[in-house]
């Protein structure tokens, strides 16, 4: 049975098909007259750029002949691990800020460089697409699809580490890369310790509300607060340094107690032992996952990655 699946495993051509569609649709917008035919605001660009995970995963599932419910994990949960994801969610928040604050020692806030954008919509379209429409198609993409497909080859913590590689370098730019990996590696332990999608995409959804929340609370102050709370959202080196001390000594607290809550929600789940069978050991199985595909569509990423920190 496990044969059948790893032979019906097309997740590393799935990573590589959403980066060329990704590519092909930039080509797209940029080099023909897209943008003057279709009404370009940020709603189009969300649907659009999430177009190119879930247009690929309809073939994937046509081509695997997989069931995507199946597959996915579209699994019930228990009402209290819903409240304790969201506990687990917080306390992963200082590692994250940690990780969002190195890159921005390197690179800007990606967020805080389109939220101009994001607030000329109305608030409820915005929501809807960013923190419900967007993590619903991405954890299935990669939490579903490719985790799923990379675990099937024998070595579920390869699986974790590189299906949130994967997830990062998608974003094509390196501050939403560096703390998507880290949420990417806490969203698939996530799913571990359920054997449900639907904890991964309340984390995704909670980060991403959050943030839609945080824009548009800032832009109803008044204009002289506003301006205020703008301009203390951009950090010098040495502020930004004094972020990341404070924010890793939290994490230090913080992570530990985010695990206790992951066994915690495995336990909840009967799912203890298989969270502990993830742990390395030498008897793992050594099964391929850097493949030519996936390979290929990690170069185009970080070529991507250079050329848009480029034209920033």
């Amino acid at each position: 049975m496990e044969q059948d699946l790893i032979k019906k495993d097309n997740a590393d051509w799935f990573f590589l098909a959403v980066i060329i569609f990704h590519i092909f649709l930039e080509l797209v917008i940029y080099f023909t007259p897209f943008v003057e035919i279709v009404p370009w605001n940020m709603a189009t660009n969300l649907i659009l750029s999430e177009s190119v995970i879930w247009i690929p995963a309809l073939f994937y599932f046509v081509e695997t002949k997989q069931n995507p419910i199946e597959t996915c994990r579209f699994r019930k949960i228990r009402p209290a691990t819903v409240f304790m994801t969201v506990l687990f969610t917080m306390l992963c928040g200082p590692l994250t800020t940690v990780a969002n604050a190195i890159s921005m020692l390197f690179v800007e806030n990606t967020v805080l460089s389109i939220s101009g954008n994001v607030l000329e919509m109305p608030f409820p379209v915005m929501f809807l697409l960013m923190a419900v429409y967007g993590p619903l198609v991405e954890e299935v993409g990669f939490r579903g699809i490719i985790h799923q497909g990379f675990r099937s080859r024998g070595n579920v913590w390869k699986a974790i580490l590189l299906s949130s590689f994967l997830f990062a370098i998608m974003h094509m730019n390196v501050n939403q890369a560096a703390y998507a990996f880290v949420l990417g590696i806490m969203m698939a332990l996530l799913m571990e310790a359920t054997d449900s999608i639907w904890p991964s995409f309340i984390m995704h959804m909670c980060i991403n509300g959050f943030s839609v929340v945080v824009m548009f609370l800032t832009n109803a102050l008044p204009a002289e607060t506003m301006e205020v709370a703008m301009s203390e959202a951009v950090y010098s080196t040495q502020e930004l340094f004094l972020v990341i001390s404070i924010y890793l000594v939290l994490a230090v607290i913080c992570t530990p107690l985010a695990l206790c809550v992951l066994t915690w929600i495995a336990g909840h789940e009967n799912r203890k032992e298989a969270l502990a069978a993830i742990l390395p050991n030498r008897k793992s199985s050594h099964s391929k996952l850097l493949t030519i595909p996936i390979i290929v569509g990690t170069l185009i990423c970080f070529v991507m990655m250079i050329i848009n920190q480029i034209l920033v």
